[in-house]
């Protein structure tokens, strides 16, 4: 049986896996996110990586994505939970908890409050096996700063240009 080792830092040692993993377990994220999860107004992303010990391969990633929120009207220093992916020949080894407990483990220590989730319908088992439970409902008010990526996946892509001429 594998055995993991998991680690945290910059992903540009793993640029080329991670898009690859978006290709394969989260389709439709563009590839541009990569930078702009270093360049994110609340701080860089934070990267946690299961490396197989053996072979050095890249076998699972989360990453913490800063975010400053209002919480009841004060401010709150918290991250979101995402990029939780497990390599297909890796998901009966058990680097997916490994993860989990470093993050949930971690996340008070790199400055957060609170740690929140929005997990897909593949994900939502081990979430809660983890011990996530739903507090609270949030609201995001965003602003696309370009728009064609988001209008390409909801409408034709002519149209989408039209729509957006300057996104």
């Amino acid at each position: 049986m594998p055995k993991f080792r998991i680690i945290t830092g910059g992903p540009s040692r793993y640029k080329e896996e991670i898009a690859r993993f978006w290709r394969e377990y989260l389709p439709g994220t563009p590839p541009e996110r990569f930078d702009w999860m270093r360049t994110n107004p609340a701080g860089p992303a934070i990267w946690f990586f299961a490396i197989e010990e053996k072979t050095s391969t890249l076998a699972g990633t989360i990453s913490l994505m800063p975010k400053d929120m209002l919480v009841d009207g004060s401010p709150v220093r918290a991250c979101i939970m995402g990029d939780y992916m497990i390599g297909g020949r890796y998901r009966v080894f058990g680097p997916a908890l490994d993860l989990q407990k470093a993050v949930t483990k971690d996340f008070s220590n790199l400055g957060f409050r609170f740690i929140y989730t929005v997990p897909n319908q593949a994900s939502i088992k081990i979430i809660e096996r983890m011990g996530f439970v739903e507090m609270m409902r949030l609201r995001t008010l965003i602003k696309p700063v370009k728009a064609l990526p988001y209008l390409k996946k909801y409408v034709n892509p002519t149209l989408a240009r039209f729509a957006a001429p300057v996104a």
